[in-house]
């Protein structure tokens, strides 16, 4: 049996970053749910991820699991503003259910 194969990406911000970028980077890189009349509406704004059709498996902030397809991409995405580091994983059946 072949086992699906994957990549383990874990980021962290460069540390130069205020609090409001960092913030903004999170929202373009994973979109986020806009609230307006005290709650009453809300949008979903997309990020890179929703926006580009990347599926992902987020563990805990700034670690994700992603598809070998889709490595190169966020790889790039991410080295302008973080630092990453990344190993190729076998997938769990919880990653390949949120992957595929």
């Amino acid at each position: 049996m072949t086992e699906k194969t994957g990549y383990l990406i874990a980021f962290k911000l460069k540390g130069t970053l205020s609090g409001g970028e960092r913030r903004d980077f999170f929202r373009t890189f994973y979109g986020y749910k806009d609230f307006s009349c005290y709650g009453k509406y809300y949008y979903n704004r997309t990020g890179f991820l929703t926006k580009n059709k990347k599926k992902y498996h987020k563990l805990i902030r700034g670690v994700i699991v992603i598809k070998k397809e889709d490595f190169s991409e966020i790889v790039k995405y991410l080295r302008s503003k973080a630092t990453v580091h990344f190993r190729e994983v076998f997938l769990t059946k919880s990653d390949i259910q949120k992957l595929y």
